[in-house]
């Protein structure tokens, strides 16, 4: 005879997995970030010289999990478009030219 614990093993492992993956605490392997805003990122990082601040801005990695430094994603509609890019406090080396790929960004 199976105890009634182990009957309600399967059930409270789906309900683990559901909670888990519905707070992004597993990896996936879908990307949000809008190609074409990290295709300009990436641009931008290389006009900047790749300076060692955008170390996080990682080609592998996705632009809208909160890893790339300065940058923030609308993560509330299905586009993750790039929101916000501060550079500000990154003490990029000076002077900072205008990467003209910044304006590939919306």
């Amino acid at each position: 005879m199976i105890s009634s614990t182990m009957q309600h093993f399967p059930s409270c492992m789906l309900l683990l997995l559901l909670i888990l993956t519905t707070h992004n605490f597993i990896p996936s392997n879908s990307e949000n970030c809008n190609p074409d805003d990290k295709k300009a990122l990436l641009q931008i990082k290389k006009q900047f010289g790749y300076p060692t601040q955008l170390s996080s801005w990682d080609p592998t990695t996705d632009c809208c999990n909160s890893t790339w430094l300065g940058v923030t994603c609308d993560n509330f509609t299905p586009t993750y478009r790039v929101t916000i890019l501060d550079l500000f406090d990154l003490n990029l080396p000076k002077p900072v030219p205008f990467p003209p790929s910044i304006t590939n960004l919306p």
